[in-house]
């Protein structure tokens, strides 16, 4: 279904262009592709046939051997990488664009044809393909988010796999995140932050920044304001729930959110809180935005004041259903506002 080799190699080829030129420019992707195009030429030769495990290592001897240079050489022996836990990662960009294309192009193809790892069984180390992916773009602080690499990968599968529903690309990029969620613990994070920051970016998830923003995560939760605002968060999805709303985890757009009526404000305490979650709250998008994650964070420490006000001295289910209603509607744009850079909500138990 997936075809021969040479089907593969010139999927893998487009693959790693594009995602040269998204990490790079002309140069790179140009690079990128002469790697994918050379990378499988070693498995015709007699040398590899007979010691499989030089695959890549030979491609590198042929590659100098024809004048290639060292940077183009390296990178066809590092495409494979990495290949087991603890492996090394490619040497250098072009390599890396080329071993995230080899893996997402097996990942999106074997899902493509119903290939999914399933309890032991992974006869196409997938799992181990995923791992490489994460890892790449992790310790490589790569900014290209999961989505964007998942349907690189799937516009260059047969057409007939490509719009196969077993190719959903959700699919595909849930699995690279377990895999993901996976890495992070092993790395010593705490599962509540892990959560907490993957959650706001939803399939949109840039890897490469997560392993700096969920430090932050855990450092803003150890001070007393964002306890209170992790507590505040929790407390809000809660009151949400049980008044019938839906609760949407990777959707904190300020776009089309609906907003208070200020003239049904009862307190100067609920007007202390809108107006502290205009200015601060919107600032904090801009700084996430602009990828200034700690400042995104940090900024949210003057809302525990009024947050804290809020849930002090405001009865949020009142009789009145205008008041009430307003109220959820105050607490929905709290959630959004709050939550930017990582789900508050998600960091207490």
């Amino acid at each position: 279904k997936l075809g021969m080799q040479s089907d593969r190699v010139e999927r893998i080829w487009g693959i790693a262009q594009a995602i040269g030129l998204q990490l790079g420019d002309n140069t790179l992707a140009a690079q990128a592709g002469e790697v994918a195009m050379l990378a499988k030429a070693d498995l015709l030769t007699d040398m590899v046939g007979e010691f499989p495990e030089l695959q890549g290592i030979m491609g590198r001897y042929y590659a100098k051997h024809d004048g290639i240079s060292d940077e183009i050489a390296f990178a066809i022996e590092d495409h494979y990488k990495p290949r087991f836990a603890g492996d090394d990662l490619p040497r250098n960009m072009a390599g890396t664009c080329a071993a995230l294309a080899d893996k997402l192009e097996a990942l999106v193809g074997m899902f493509g044809v119903g290939q999914v790892p399933s309890g032991d069984k992974d006869p196409f180390a997938l799992r181990r393909h995923a791992f490489g992916v994460v890892r790449m773009l992790v310790q490589k602080h790569l900014n290209i988010n999961l989505h964007d690499l998942v349907l690189l990968a799937q516009k260059y599968m047969p057409q007939d796999i490509r719009h196969s529903p077993r190719c959903d690309p959700d699919l595909v990029t849930n699995f690279l995140l377990d895999r993901a969620r996976r890495y992070f613990i092993d790395q010593g994070h705490n599962y509540h932050a892990i959560e907490s920051v993957i959650s706001p970016f939803g399939s949109a998830t840039p890897l490469g920044v997560l392993a700096d923003i969920i430090p932050m995560a855990t450092a803003f939760l150890s001070t007393e304001e964002g306890r209170i605002l992790a507590n505040a968060n929790k407390r809000i999805t809660n009151i949400l729930k049980k008044s019938g709303e839906k609760i949407t985890y990777a959707n904190y757009s300020v776009d089309g959110l609906k907003m208070p009526d200020p003239s049904l404000f009862e307190s100067d305490v609920e007007v202390n809180l809108w107006d502290a979650l205009q200015k601060i709250g919107k600032k904090s998008e801009v700084l996430k935005s602009e990828k200034r994650f700690a400042e995104a964070l940090d900024i949210l420490v003057k809302l525990a004041p009024p947050v804290k006000d809020f849930f002090e001295q405001v009865l949020v289910n009142v009789e009145d259903q205008r008041i009430r209603n307003n109220r959820f509607v105050l607490l929905q744009c709290g959630r959004v506002y709050m939550n930017q850079v990582a789900d508050l909500s998600l960091m207490v138990s």
